[in-house]
């Protein structure tokens, strides 16, 4: 048989382009911007509130480099670890598409399915995110549309099938490159098993190509069975099918993890963080606040804050975040069994309590207290501190 023994297409982790959609949907603005372009393209106001709602929700990196969010991070590991747990075949080719997002998630499901490692790997430019060219600066398709009105036009003429974006590309070129692909994967790696980590488009496309589907059961698809975030598309070959074999659907759009995980950190492993941190009367908060090329003013959060103790994860770094803490009173003492933390004063004084000392650090000074040292964090008065740590530490201690 000319074709691999298996192909998996697995879409990417939720990134913070999906939740900027989510954020957008929330805003009263942006739900006003809609229904007047739906229903009145004319009204006067349209415009400004493009080009408000642009500066207000831009996204601040490329699509290249736009990462997955947190929740995403939950949704590859878990992916990994029930596909890795239910006994399927480990890939011996992968195949991962060179944006960060698509690179992220495929880090994350090798730590939860160490056998990936062994796989060869492939950066593969063919299938990538669909190209939307100067459509990118906005972010949205339809404030695109306001600020460049004869795209818009062009776009009502052709339809979404055929419309390719200013610099970018259409859906019959997204089709083409990933025919060629197709054809890589039969003339280099026929009988092996075969896995890419790539974008919902490129996933529809290579279903459509091996289906040979019209341009309207395209976009009935992509729009009724949209590939979910991590979802697993699942070919087998079959030696008896055509003169050389076929690949053919056997699974589409599998989600491995569960709809509670849809909301942050409800996992296994996060689900007891959340737990343990609601035991403690302190105002935790473990959501990622900003993603990676935004900016964070830690002075605003600080300043509109009214807790007495409150700790908010700031960003995340590699594999450990950046947490601020506006503190007064003392926290209970506890340690972290496997991880270092440090502490950095902004503003007030901090007292951290270990067996046997008190250290006292003023503002603009910083200690690392060690894995497994026992310790408790205390503020005569209100001050304000960054806490590094490890992305899964249990912030009240094991």
């Amino acid at each position: 048989m000319k074709w691999p023994m298996e192909l998996l297409l697995i879409r990417h982790a939720e990134s913070a382009y999906n939740n900027l959609k989510i954020e957008k949907d929330s805003d009263p603005e942006y739900a006003r911007f809609r229904d007047l372009f739906e229903n009145d393209r004319t009204n006067s106001e349209i415009e400004s509130l493009a080009r408000s709602l642009y500066q207000r929700h831009a996204l601040g990196c490329s699509d290249r480099d736009t990462p997955i969010t947190a929740k995403g991070e939950l949704q590859a590991r878990i992916t990994g670890r029930r596909m890795r747990e239910s006994g399927v075949g480990c890939p011996e080719v992968i195949f991962v598409s060179p944006y960060l997002r698509t690179e992220e998630t495929l880090r994350l499901l090798k730590e939860e399915w160490p056998e990936l490692k062994l796989a060869s790997e492939y950066r593969e430019e063919r299938i990538r995110e669909k190209d939307h060219g100067l459509a990118l600066i906005y972010n949205d398709w339809r404030i695109y549309h306001v600020m460049h009105p004869e795209q818009g036009t062009l776009h009502d003429l052709l339809g979404e099938y055929d419309y390719r974006f200013l610099n970018g590309e259409n859906i019959p070129d997204v089709r083409q490159r990933t025919h060629s692909w197709m054809g890589t994967l039969a003339r280099e790696f026929a009988g092996k098993r075969v896995m890419a980590i790539t974008h919902h488009l490129t996933i529809l496309a290579t279903r459509a190509n091996f289906e040979r589907m019209s341009p309207e059961e395209f976009l009935r698809l992509d729009k009724h069975e949209r590939p979910v975030n991590c979802g697993v598309t699942r070919y087998v070959g079959d030696a008896g099918q055509g003169k050389s074999g076929r690949l053919v659907l056997d699974e589409y759009n599998v989600k491995h993890y569960d709809d509670e995980i849809a909301e942050l950190r409800t996992d296994e492993t996060e689900r007891a963080v959340t737990e343990a941190v609601d035991d403690f009367p302190y105002e935790t908060r473990l959501n990622i606040l900003h993603a990676a090329l935004e900016v964070i003013d830690e002075k605003a959060l600080s300043d509109g804050c009214t807790h007495k103790w409150f700790n908010q994860t700031l960003c995340k770094v590699n594999d450990s975040v950046v947490r601020v803490g506006i503190i007064e009173g003392e926290y209970h003492w506890h340690k972290h069994d496997d991880d270092d933390e440090f502490f950095y004063v902004v503003e007030g004084k901090l007292l951290i309590d270990l067996e046997g000392r008190t250290v006292e650090l003023a503002s603009r000074q910083g200690f690392v207290v060690p894995k497994a040292t026992v310790h408790r964090t205390r503020a005569p008065q209100r001050t304000v501190i960054l806490m590094f740590e490890n992305a899964g530490v249990i912030p009240t201690g094991n």
